[in-house]
């Protein structure tokens, strides 16, 4: 989330103010802005390489469906170990 500016000046939200210091001012105009990735580093996200807790990764769909397919072959030798399953 970033300051909006339009013609080099900041934006306001209209009709909202906040109490800083213990005083009113107009609260300023926040935008999402898009992540590009760190695209121009050639080292990946810098948000993923410095998150303290490891909560963001980046998502590779092949990795997702391996990762699947690989649990549900282990879920099938468990069942195949231990009988089987019968259906009703």
């Amino acid at each position: 989330m970033v300051p909006a500016y339009k013609s080099g000046q900041k934006q306001h939200q209209s009709g909202l103010h906040s109490n800083s210091s213990g005083a009113w001012s107009r609260k300023e105009r926040i935008v999402a802005n898009k992540c590009d990735l760190c695209e121009d580093s050639g080292h990946g996200p810098e948000c993923v390489r410095v998150c303290p807790t490891n909560a963001l990764q980046l998502i590779v769909p092949s990795q997702i469906e391996d990762s699947i397919s690989g649990k549900r072959l282990a879920s099938a030798q468990s069942l195949q170990q231990f009988g089987g399953f019968s259906r009703l």
